[in-house]
């Protein structure tokens, strides 16, 4: 089985940038598009908590101090896949779309009692949305617009941390991550006057190689032998990011023809500038209580529960474009916040041990969560607002006490500003994840000695 599904994820890493749909909503055509909140089902069902979560047999690449919590001498393999559907309503029109793409690959080990390291690629920002409006002008006739967004932005990353402090009270670890970032995203409007074949097309370019980094820090203490809180804060400073802008505009004498083919080159320049990346922050709490007791048919069984909450910002006012790193273009007058709230239970924890009494309900782990979200758009000068109800649960695989499992998320939200014309949405997302991890039976993992 972990065979299997290791040759599933190594076949599957080179689609991640290549074969990906990303979202469809219009507001993606803000800045170089939607910029991702990366995060895994087990994040998504607990509402969107991302940063926040810290397990020996779980790879958090959203808080890179957690890499050295992982139980030494087992690496970590996760791969997730996204998709969601979205009902988009103005007041007059409706559309609805589905989109779903692979959503990261990541690699984690412990190494020298301390450290973590770990790798991995995920989506950085995405750019899919299709619009078409027309205008009726003085002459009578009608003019046919078209506004199409397509492309990522990808970002590979390497991580490492360290645990600072490590005793039976505390344990404190720092980490961090390097970013490369690679990718182009395009926002392109067509111009055709009805009844006419040819058009007039404008194609605006973001072409980004850049680099970036993100900071963490995890606090664990042990207030009794069954309780644990544990405190997590995450930062990432805002960074010059190198990338390429481009303006085309171009006639197109027959629009049905492939636009390589038929394109007249009217003006193109491009210049190379930098982004301001927005600066993040958070912060968050995990609350966990062990206890033990005796069921109906006198088994044994150690139950965990969690609760969690987190809050994050990201500052999208500083997300702009400049040419001389002095004259700043920005994108957005407000900032992102979200706020998270989360709850896992395990009936049985230590299900490994007990997996031949114990039935497959317990052996289950639950979550449900929800947050809200504040974003960083307006329409008629009201800010769009996020909610979203999340739930899931993770399948362990026990075949031969790996701690591999498999992870669903699902989420139900509204994005909406409550003013009649602005396009209001309806989503319905889940996410799959696989956590492969080896099973004590494979060696190929582990230091051998020599006397």
């Amino acid at each position: 089985m972990h065979k299997l599904l290791f040759r599933f994820a190594i076949m599957a890493l080179p689609f991640i940038s290549t074969a990906q749909t990303g979202p469809v909503s219009p507001y993606a055509s803000n800045g170089i598009g939607s910029m991702q909140m990366t995060s895994d089902p087990v994040q998504l069902a607990l509402g969107n908590s991302s940063f926040t979560l810290l397990d020996s047999t779980y790879l958090n690449f959203n808080n890179p101090a957690s890499y050295s919590r992982i139980s030494s001498g087992y690496p970590l393999f996760s791969l997730g896949l996204n998709g969601s559907y979205t009902q988009m309503k103005d007041g007059v029109n409706s559309s609805n779309s589905f989109n779903s793409y692979i959503d990261h690959f990541a690699l984690a080990f412990p190494f020298a009692k301390r450290f973590g390291l770990a790798f991995g690629l995920t989506p950085y920002a995405k750019r899919n949305y299709s619009i078409s409006t027309f205008e009726v002008l003085n002459t009578g006739d009608t003019m046919n617009y078209t506004y199409d967004g397509v492309g990522d932005i990808s970002r590979v990353f390497t991580g490492l941390s360290i645990n600072v402090v490590d005793n039976h009270l505390l344990t404190w670890s720092v980490g961090a991550n390097f970013g490369h970032l690679f990718g182009s995203t395009y926002n392109e409007r067509t111009s055709v006057l009805s009844g006419s074949a040819s058009g007039g097309v404008n194609k605006q370019v973001q072409r980004m190689v850049a680099f970036d980094y993100d900071l963490a820090t995890s606090l664990t203490w042990k207030v009794k032998k069954d309780v644990l809180v544990d405190f997590t804060g995450m930062y990432k400073p805002t960074t010059l990011l190198t990338t390429h802008f481009g303006n085309e505009q171009y006639y197109r004498p027959n629009m049905d023809e492939p636009a390589s083919a038929s394109n007249v080159v009217l003006d193109s320049t491009y210049n190379k500038g930098f982004l301001q990346s927005a600066e993040e922050f958070g912060l968050g709490l995990v609350l966990t209580r062990d206890w033990q007791h005796t069921t109906k048919k006198n088994r044994d069984k150690m139950s965990r529960l969690r609760v969690l909450a987190a809050y994050k910002t990201i500052r999208y006012s500083d997300l702009a474009r400049t040419f001389d790193k002095q004259t700043y273009f920005s994108y957005y007058s407000n900032d992102f916040s979200r706020l998270s709230f989360g709850i896992e239970f395990s009936p049985d924890k230590n299900f490994r041990e007990r997996s031949v009494t114990n039935t497959f309900f317990d052996n289950l782990t639950y979550r449900v969560g929800a947050y809200q979200d504040q974003l960083p758009y307006t329409v008629k000068n009201e800010a769009f607002k996020q909610f979203g109800t999340t739930f899931g649960f993770g399948i362990p695989i026990l075949s031969q006490r790996g701690f591999s499992s498999v992870n669903l998320g699902f989420e139900i939200g509204q994005r909406t500003n409550g003013q009649v014309g602005a396009v209001n949405e309806t989503f319905y997302g889940f996410k799959f994840g696989v956590i492969i991890s080896p099973s004590t039976a494979d060696f190929w993992f582990r230091k051998i000695k020599l006397d």
